[in-house]
């Protein structure tokens, strides 16, 4: 009866008391296929979440979100942004099939690769964000920031030019499971 394997059926009933039998993919909860971005996204929000346990419980009250010039910390937060980036990172996880998919106007769908690159990117970058701002508390360096900066744009940028390498290589270069 259904065409995908992936489908879920749905039947539901009209306004003038007909049922219609509705056909639609479910497959929005699913992490990567590939292994390798699977594995890497799901390290970083390990990593993530060991920092966000490790935060509330060994360092101070309040977690600095922004500095000024010269790595002054200009802004702080509650203990609770780190656990709303760690779900970020978590929603991250299930983001590569929004990434291939066609919609209307002018967006092109990119390949599985690049779509669980950059879900794996997307992963990192607030993975990154939640390690930055635990390691700050701990460790109240100006370089601290700096760093922590850097290693969130570069995951994104380095996810995406792994992926384009593995593309170039052929189809054999994606393991699937």
């Amino acid at each position: 009866m259904l065409n995908k394997p992936n489908a879920a059926v749905i039947i539901v009933k009209n306004e003038i008391g007909e049922f219609a039998v509705i056909q639609g993919s479910v497959s929005m909860f699913h992490l990567a296929p590939i292994r390798l971005w699977r594995n890497i996204s799901i390290i970083m929000v390990l990593a993530a979440a060991i920092a966000v346990l490790l935060g509330p419980f060994f360092g101070d009250a309040t977690i600095v979100i922004q500095w000024g010039d010269g790595g002054i910390p200009a802004n702080s937060a509650g203990k609770w942004c780190l656990w709303v980036m760690l779900l970020l990172a978590v929603l991250s996880l299930f983001t590569h099939s929004s990434f291939s998919k066609r919609r209307p106007g002018f967006q092109v769908p990119v390949g599985k690769e690049m779509a669980c690159a950059m879900s794996a990117g997307l992963v990192s970058m607030f993975s990154l964000t939640d390690i930055t701002l635990v390691v700050y508390n701990f460790f109240p360096s100006a370089i601290v920031p700096v760093l922590g900066t850097v290693s969130i744009v570069c995951s994104f940028i380095l996810c995406v030019l792994a992926a384009w390498i593995r593309g170039k290589h052929g189809p054999e270069s994606g393991s699937e499971k």
